[in-house]
């Protein structure tokens, strides 16, 4: 008999036969509401464990929905997401996509505006919206993106990444979203500068973080990496005039303005869809229990945003398990976030996910996230 959530109590039980569905909880007092947006606060056994869960419900007529990043001003860095979402305007945020912790450089899909902030990778799953006067269109979806340049002669140069810290060989473009500079991070780099369109210098690196450049406020930076990325740079000489061009699949999702990418997909049409390995996870990330955070959308059109489980003392939830949650809670569709430590949930200002953490431990610290914007606070 596959397992259901139901709600006893104050206390959310997985069991082993069939019940009313956790929705049910929804229907109860909210902990708190703050602008509007009410924060739910629950517990759901999973073996011997009582996992704690947090969602927060966004009506997405009531205001904006954007990805966030610690730093506006730079794609390299993290912060508190208590701090960084409030600072930015938020009243409610969710942690978002994944990141390199060494090097603090996304790695995944953010598209804010119509601009690829950072491009998606390896087809992971995606929330895609766009804003309408009655609300927000959303989509959920696995995301595919092909990128190229082509210079006069019709020459075509793939490009593996925009401002993605997935490194690839090949081209890979960073433009004034990146920062004001950028540095090598592969040895034996290919820099080629572009203003406005147009090739402007060639220079050739040594090792990796040995070439600082300046990112041209009306160009941006190619960075060739690899015998792939010296064989397409070959192509080209300063003066070429240069055309970027990409296509996504599913083709739809090119219309959506505002992106964000992390994985697995768990749900389309309220059933579950996981695949982790399709979507390029790691052995260890598919089976391990963490902690995790999750953003789905109910038939009503609003969106839930879940985490569960403590990521101080490394208690959760498989992605399966998450799965189920969020179908049991009643989403047609849902996106698995970054977990484990980067699980957080703020509303008000105040990390809503964390009650048991130790008082020496510190605050999560994460690239991106999701930020509400009640209409009023804009």
């Amino acid at each position: 008999m596959p397992k259901t959530l139901a709600a006893v109590g104050a206390t959310l039980l997985l069991l082993n036969s069939p019940v009313a569905p956790a929705q049910t909880l929804l229907d109860r007092q909210p902990v708190r509401v703050v602008q509007g947006i009410p924060l739910y606060q629950e517990e759901v056994w999973i073996g011997d464990d009582r996992i704690p869960v947090a969602i927060v419900v966004i009506s997405l007529t009531a205001g904006q929905l954007r990805p966030i990043w610690a730093n506006p001003a730079s794609l390299v860095g993290l912060g508190e997401l208590s701090s960084f979402g409030p600072e930015q305007g938020a009243v409610a945020a969710i942690n978002g996509g994944f990141f390199n912790r060494n090097t603090r450089q996304p790695l995944g899909a953010i598209r804010r505006d119509g601009r690829w902030i950072s491009s998606p990778i390896l087809g992971r799953g995606v929330i895609a919206w766009s804003d309408g006067t009655a609300g927000q269109s959303v989509r959920f979806a696995r995301l595919q993106m092909q990128a190229e340049l082509r210079n006069d002669l019709g020459d075509r140069i793939p490009v593996v990444g925009i401002n993605s810290g997935y490194i690839l060989p090949g081209v890979a473009q960073y433009t004034p979203d990146w920062g004001s500079t950028y540095t090598t991070q592969t040895d034996g780099e290919m820099l080629l500068m572009v203003r406005q369109d147009q090739v402007q210098d060639i220079l050739p690196a040594g090792l990796a973080g040995s070439l600082t450049v300046p990112i041209p406020p009306n160009g941006y930076v190619l960075a060739a990496r690899g015998l792939e990325g010296a064989l397409e740079a070959g192509k080209l000489i300063a003066g070429d005039r240069l055309k970027l061009s990409w296509t996504v699949d599913p083709p739809e999702l090119a219309a959506y303005p505002h992106m964000l990418g992390a994985g697995p997909l768990l749900l389309l049409d309220g059933q579950v869809v996981l695949d982790a390995q399709l979507e390029g996870f790691q052995p260890l990330f598919r089976r391990q229990r963490a902690a995790r955070s999750a953003v789905g959308q109910l038939d009503n059109g609003h969106l839930l945003w879940v985490t569960a489980g403590n990521a101080q003392e490394n208690q959760g939830l498989t992605l399966l398990e998450m799965a189920q949650l969020m179908q049991q809670l009643g989403c047609r569709h849902a996106l698995n976030l970054d977990g484990g430590n980067a699980s957080t949930l703020v509303l008000g200002g105040e990390t809503v996910n964390l009650q048991h953490r130790h008082p020496e431990q510190r605050t999560p610290r994460v690239h991106n996230g999701l930020g509400f914007f009640p209409s009023s606070s804009r």
